[in-house]
């Protein structure tokens, strides 16, 4: 069997399992490397920082033939899925150059509010993408917010990325506020972004 698999082989669950770690970073890396880069280091260095920082519990992914084809992450408590502290950033950097990256990272940093579920990021596999994964993760994060008996799921968008913007809105998201970001323009590539949320429906 050759070439990329069909829909009907793909399967979202809860979780990570830990042999797709290393998959994991680097579709993270991939969807996100942009923002991430100058907090993370070149990508090699970046990569194996997410992968060794991963929360297996803050993600919802999808899997065909042992593969990882796509992945939501999500907050919970305050830990996200690439779970870096200043602690942690210090240590891999050292003071100075850790706590000037750990200022940057915390730049992006979202935190829910009682009652959502806040999603913070959503990646699908270049030659998966137009299969509706996209779509299906989505779903299954409404999923995960019903059963935790939240109202709405919430996530910000960059301006520089319409694409996602219109599958979330397709998905009943809406914006709520939208913020200009020179200052992170320079620093990080992102000029904007908009605040999204959605009901999540059965609630």
């Amino acid at each position: 069997m050759t070439g990329a698999p069909a829909p009907d082989e793909v399967t979202i669950s809860t979780g990570l399992p830990p042999a797709l770690r290393h998959e994991a970073a680097e579709l993270f890396w991939e969807a996100f490397g942009a923002k991430s880069e100058r907090a993370l280091g070149p990508r090699a260095r970046g990569i194996a920082l997410i992968e060794r920082n991963l929360r297996e519990d803050r993600a919802i992914v999808a899997t065909a033939r042992g593969e990882l084809v796509g992945l939501a992450s999500f907050e919970r408590a305050g830990s996200t899925f690439v779970d870096l502290s200043l602690r942690k950033m210090v240590r891999e950097f050292g003071p100075i150059r850790g706590a000037w990256r750990a200022a940057l990272l915390a730049l992006l940093d979202q935190s829910s509010v009682p009652g959502e579920l806040l999603m913070d990021g959503i990646a699908v596999r270049g030659d998966m993408r137009s299969r509706g994964i996209g779509t299906r993760l989505i779903h299954a994060m409404f999923d995960c917010a019903r059963e935790s008996g939240l109202d709405r799921v919430r996530l910000e968008v960059v301006d520089e990325n319409p694409r996602a913007q219109d599958l979330y809105e397709r998905e009943g998201f809406s914006v709520v506020r939208h913020e200009q970001t020179p200052y992170l323009r320079r620093l990080i590539g992102v000029g904007g972004y908009s605040e999204m949320v959605a009901g999540v429906p059965g609630r």
